[in-house]
């Protein structure tokens, strides 16, 4: 008794019927603060480390997200993240939900959102067909780093505990029992646009490549560029930083090319000067050795001469 009275004073239940006995009460829309430590007496602590991810050898805070979003560089938002689980006991057939409707195929569908004061606004969908029975929870939006997404099983591992510690409140709320979770849908990676060109024109137009699509959608009608691969969101937020090593790399090589221009330039003028001096060297060499002939005649001459003189001598 002590309990409820507690709850109902922090406005989290309200009684249905204040003056019939027994009293009846009802959960309010006030966000649930929900245990951080264990989400029953039976539940290992080690599952539930939710706002924790693991990155390599380090353990980053992950920090829900605040619509409108001014992020900045490195900041990648978690989008769309659906788990889904299999009811295998359902709640009572008076359970008050938010809305419900009927898809045309037959398949009955019960809403309800609740505001958890540490996790955001979770929504559960129940999907009710004559075969089949199960609840969507869709996950309220996350702000990550770019270094959290490279590990795409961790960032799963996340999303289903974020969901298990939702799952736990809904289970004793609506008196039902969950199965296994599963991930529904693969969630959207998403990234503010900050180059003021290309988000002006996402402010108008819509752009799909691929895997990636960019535009300005609700609620905040910010420009994105999203996918389902956090790979594209992580090589676009690299991408200006490998621009700027492309141009720095650039400048290096265009610096290398001046000084080996240079490099060719007095290498092509000292080819030149050892050119006019071989050609003078060469012209030297021709002298000489017209010298030698010259001299080389001119002693044959005298030699010539000598040896008539000495034959007549003889005769």
């Amino acid at each position: 008794m002590k309990i409820i009275k507690e709850l109902e004073a922090e406005g989290l239940i309200v009684c249905l019927n204040p003056k019939g006995r027994p009293k009846f009460y009802e959960a309010t829309k006030k966000p649930y603060p929900i245990n951080e430590d264990k989400l029953t007496k039976f539940t290992n602590n080690n599952n539930v480390k939710l706002t924790n991810i693991s990155c390599g050898n380090k353990e980053e805070k992950l920090k829900r997200l605040k619509p409108p979003v001014q992020g900045g560089s490195k900041t990648v938002q978690i989008q769309r993240a659906q788990i889904l689980f299999h009811v295998l006991v359902p709640p009572p057939a008076d359970t008050k939900w938010d809305k419900q409707y009927q898809l045309r195929n037959g398949v009955k569908v019960y809403q309800y959102s609740h505001p958890f004061k540490n996790l955001g606004t979770v929504v559960f969908q129940r999907y009710k067909s004559e075969k089949t029975d199960k609840l969507l929870v869709t996950l309220p939006r996350m702000l990550v780093s770019k270094e959290q997404i490279r590990d795409e099983k961790a960032v799963n591992d996340f999303l289903i505990d974020f969901a298990m510690r939702a799952v736990a409140w809904f289970q004793k709320r609506f008196k039902c029992r969950l199965g296994l979770p599963e991930i529904a849908t693969k969630p959207d990676f998403a990234v503010v646009v900050e180059e003021p060109e290309l988000a002006q024109a996402l402010q108008k137009y819509t752009f799909k490549v691929g895997e990636v699509w960019a535009d300005s959608s609700p609620p905040d009608n910010l420009p994105e560029i999203e996918s389902k691969n956090p790979v594209h969101i992580i090589n676009y937020l690299e991408s200006v930083q490998k621009i700027k090593d492309i141009e720095d790399n650039l400048n290096q090589t265009t610096d290398k090319i001046k000084n080996l221009e240079q490099q060719l330039a007095i290498i092509s003028r000292q080819v030149s000067e050892l050119t006019k001096s071989l050609t003078i060297m060469a012209d030297k060499i021709t002298i000489m050795a017209e010298s030698i002939t010259t001299f080389s005649n001119a002693i044959s001459k005298i030699y010539g001469i000598k040896r008539d003189e000495d034959r007549r001598e003889i005769v």
